[in-house]
């Protein structure tokens, strides 16, 4: 995979960083395909990134694998402000999910100054939440087509660590909050899933029962997938049949959900990949060809 490092600026003044990859054949056919990382990702870890990006950049389809603010555990963000240049730490211990709007938006942005205006939105894990987010919210015209690499439900996930702190866990983030210490990180005790802490504010935002990240509440029966509802793109969702990240590893269910709840979807499909773990380590061959060939049906020659 060859390509180019790249910069923007979000609309709030963030610099994040990806990998543009052209398409190897000459002509720009407009369709790009932008990858957005899961919690504590980032644009160069998964390997099937890699693999996508060879196969459709061989096929006239151009790659923008990207880092958002809720890149890596905890970094550091060059922020332009009225008086310069500054620092500010986030990453995904401090994320605040909404604020996922402006990264995607940016990137978008520079695929378009670059000519491409057809957009194939693609998420992995949690950043699939964010895919569906950004739709939904701002029903972008330049988006044609959503993949979701392995939906994240991570508040049936979280629900089923923590069993009966679940509630006090909420409560305990909203008085940290409330007590001005939003920034603060909470106790262990409360972090079982990924054993690393994050701070009161980004709990609240990724864990409580209203989160604006509650997307794929697989675990939750009576779960209206309202922003799922709203896409009108088509759409592709995987899973692997290994340790996936729902609840007893229902992944059958949870893509025949999403199938029936993509309502407005010019069109749903979903695929499942024997023997895949969650990052679908050792089967990027089989993920990169299934996206491929989905794309092909979308933008047929």
């Amino acid at each position: 995979m060859r390509g180019e490092l790249v910069r923007v600026f979000t609309e709030d003044g963030l610099e994040l960083q990806g990998l543009f990859c052209p398409s190897r054949i000459t002509k720009v056919n407009e369709i790009a395909v932008l990858h957005i990382h899961g919690f504590n990702g980032n644009f160069y870890e998964e390997r099937f990134v890699d693999h996508i990006a060879d196969r459709l950049t061989e096929n006239g389809i151009a790659s923008l694998a990207v880092n958002t603010r809720g890149h890596d555990y905890s970094s550091n963000f060059i922020k332009k402000t009225d008086s310069g240049l500054t620092y500010v730490q986030i990453g995904g211990a401090h994320e605040i999910f909404e604020e996922c709007i402006y990264d995607i938006k940016a990137w978008i942005d520079l695929l378009q100054g670059r000519g491409y205006t057809n957009v194939i939105l693609v998420g992995s894990s949690l950043g699939t939440l964010r895919a569906v987010f950004y739709q939904h919210q701002i029903k972008d015209e330049r988006v044609h087509g959503l993949v979701l690499i392995s939906p994240v439900d991570h508040i049936g996930l979280q629900r089923t660590a923590l069993g009966d702190k679940y509630d006090e866990a909420i409560s305990v983030a909203k008085q940290m909050i409330e007590q001005g210490k939003s920034d603060a990180f909470m106790p262990m005790i409360y972090c079982p899933l990924w054993q690393r802490p994050i701070d009161a504010k980004a709990f609240v935002s990724a864990f409580d029962p209203n989160t604006k990240s509650a997307i794929f509440n697989f675990h939750d029966p009576n779960a209206r997938f309202e922003e799922l509802s709203t896409i009108e793109c088509p759409i592709l969702a995987t899973y692997g049949t290994v340790g996936e990240a729902v609840v007893d590893n229902k992944v059958e269910e949870a893509l025949s959900i999403i199938k029936k709840r993509a309502i407005l979807a010019k069109r749903c499909d979903t695929a499942l990949i024997q023997g895949a773990p969650h990052d679908y380590l050792g089967c990027e061959k089989e993920l990169s060809e299934i996206i491929e060939k989905w794309i092909a049906t979308v933008f047929p020659k």
